[in-house]
C-alpha cells in the first residue's frame, strides 16, 4: 500500500476516520461528525467478534440523579427517562439509530441531553443503545443446605439460565416513556452495541471482512466503508 491514498470523488484525500466496532452499523460522517461527507455513509459492518459488539450497563436511578446534579442539572427526585426504541426510532436517534438526545425528566424539572454527553457522563461505549427501567430477576438462586435434622448448614448457589427476551421479571419499556418508581432494586438498563463514534471504517468490520469465510481485500474493504472513493498511486 505504500504510496497509495484513497480519494474522493474530487480526487482529494479524503477524511479517514475509523472507529473500533459499530455494533452492527456504521454511522453517517453527518451524524457523528457534523460534517457531510459524501463517503462516510452507514453500511454494514462485520464486527461480531468484537468484545463490545453488544454491552450493557446497569445503574440506580439514584445514580444517575447524583451524577446529573454533580454536574448542575437539579431534576429533583427522578420521574422518567424518555428515548425511542430501536425497533421504532423516533427523531430522537439519527438514521443508523444512534442516541441523538435523551430526556432526563424529575420533580423539579426536565433535561434533555446529546448521546454524546450520556457517553461522556456514563462512560459507555458509545450512543448505539437502547433503555429499559425495571427490576432485573436475579442470576443465582440461593437454596438452604440443610443437616439430618433440619437445621440449616450452608447456602447453595444455583446460576438461573434465563431467555434474554424473558431477563426481565417485569418492565415498563413501553414507546419511549419510561417510569422510574424508585423501587427497591430498580436499574435503569442500557443495552448497547458497537464502540467509538461508528463513523468510517470499523476495526473489528475490517478484520471480519478479511477474515471471513470469503475474505476480502484490502482494496474491497476499504471500497465498503468508504464507498465512492478510490485508491490512487
Amino acid at each position: 500500500t505504500e504510496g497509495q491514498y484513497l480519494a474522493d470523488a474530487s480526487g482529494r484525500p479524503i477524511y479517514a476516520v475509523s472507529t473500533s466496532s459499530s455494533g452492527g452499523k456504521t454511522e453517517t460522517g453527518k451524524a457523528a461528525l457534523k460534517k457531510n461527507f459524501s463517503y462516510l455513509q452507514s453500511v454494514e459492518d462485520f464486527d461480531k467478534d468484537s468484545p463490545e459488539y453488544k454491552w450493557e450497563l446497569r445503574i440506580s436511578p439514584e445514580y444517575v440523579h447524583n451524577l446529573l446534579e454533580q454536574n448542575g442539572f437539579i431534576l429533583g427526585k427522578l420521574a422518567n427517562v424518555r428515548l425511542s426504541t430501536l425497533e421504532n426510532p423516533g427523531g430522537d436517534r439519527s438514521p443508523s439509530g444512534r442516541v441523538e438526545y435523551i430526556i432526563w425528566g424529575g420533580t423539579l424539572g426536565s433535561v434533555k441531553l446529546s448521546g454524546k454527553k450520556m457517553m461522556e457522563l456514563l462512560n459507555l461505549n458509545s450512543s448505539f443503545f437502547d433503555v429499559e427501567v425495571g427490576t432485573p430477576a436475579p442470576e443465582v438462586l440461593k437454596v438452604p443446605i440443610e443437616n439430618s435434622y433440619g437445621m440449616e448448614v450452608g447456602k447453595k448457589e444455583i446460576p438461573i439460565k434465563v431467555k434474554e427476551e424473558k431477563k426481565q421479571v417485569w418492565s415498563n419499556f413501553v414507546q419511549s416513556h419510561h417510569v422510574i418508581t424508585g423501587s427497591k432494586d430498580e436499574k435503569i438498563i442500557f443495552h448497547g452495541y458497537g464502540k467509538g463514534h461508528g463513523a468510517g471504517l470499523s476495526a473489528w468490520g475490517a478484520k471480519g471482512m478479511a477474515g471471513g469465510e470469503e475474505p476480502k481485500s484490502y482494496k474491497e474493504i476499504l471500497a465498503h466503508y468508504y464507498p465512492g472513493t478510490y485508491l490512487v498511486k
